[in-house]
């Protein structure tokens, strides 16, 4: 124990490294609650536990992360814990690429502050470390969390698209490749899916169309297949113009396969054979 006057004084070292601290005077405060610190082990006790925690943010802020880290975990292990020591902890452990670590506190933030300042930022870590680990039912849960405008980021929503296409929510996936196509009408998850919900809507009605007549084979049957598939030459048209679009970007044997099938649908026997002389050549 410290005698009282010893302990009155440190008090008051500690209130003014506090006050250091409230100002943003990190330097001057890790100065003082490093001297307290020192006091204090010096008679082997340990400081109060807030002193360890305090001294390791303005370490942390002063730019000696790891001395402060370390500091932060003495805390921990004395029962501390708190939102800005957590984040602190995996921004520190994020940029050292301990990716265990940043996952443990990250999963501990989660479950501490679930409405915490800092909950997007974590749950688009959480996304990102989860898809790397490819742990796509968690992946999919943290994107959830996040919120716009973030949420709205292409990155995050390729992950998100990735991890339902992978949990087998093919509807939800559908959504978030809509939306991928609407923000950027050049990416290739958004336009791949555009480009075969067109063709495929179009393919399929013809080839059922051509099958109905081909069951009849009558004049009535011709001209109902007639009315049924002239519509669809507009939607092979757009078909063509996405395809083509894909196969410039991305250079896609497939792209060029269903090329190749639209033009032959457009009646094109030129840029038919063009486009499956393409494909093959990609192979």
């Amino acid at each position: 124990m410290v005698s009282c006057g010893a302990g009155k004084k440190l008090v008051q070292e500690q209130q003014t490294a506090n006050r250091y601290f409230y100002e943003k005077q990190y330097d001057s405060a890790a100065t003082a609650y490093e001297e307290i610190i020192a006091k204090y082990e010096a008679k082997h006790i340990s400081a109060p536990v807030e002193v360890y925690a305090s001294a390791g943010k303005s370490l942390y802020y002063s730019g000696r992360e790891k001395d402060g880290i370390d500091l932060l975990y003495k805390a921990e292990v004395m029962g501390y814990e708190d939102e800005l020591g957590l984040i602190m902890k995996i921004k520190y452990y994020g940029k050292i690429d301990n990716h265990s670590k940043e996952l443990d506190n990250l999963e501990k933030y989660q479950n501490m502050y679930r409405n915490g300042d800092e909950i997007q930022y974590v749950s688009i870590r959480l996304l990102k470390r989860y898809m790397q680990m490819k742990e796509y039912q968690k992946a999919q849960k943290a994107y959830e969390q996040i919120k716009e405008p973030e949420s709205a980021e292409i990155e995050l929503m390729e992950l998100y698209h990735t991890a339902l296409t992978q949990n087998g929510a093919k509807d939800k996936a559908n959504l978030v490749a809509q939306k991928l196509f609407n923000t950027d009408p050049s990416n290739f998850i958004g336009l791949n899916y555009m480009a075969r919900k067109t063709f495929d809507h179009a393919e399929n009605a013809y080839v059922a169309a051509i099958k109905e007549y081909e069951a009849k084979k009558t004049n009535a049957a011709y001209r109902t297949m007639v009315q049924k598939t002239k519509p669809l030459l507009e939607e092979f048209k757009t078909a063509k113009g996405l395809y083509i679009k894909l196969y410039n970007l991305y250079k896609r044997p497939i792209d060029a396969e269903i090329l190749s099938r639209i033009f032959t649908r457009l009646n094109d026997k030129k840029n038919a054979a063009a486009y499956a002389k393409l494909a093959k050549s990609h192979k």
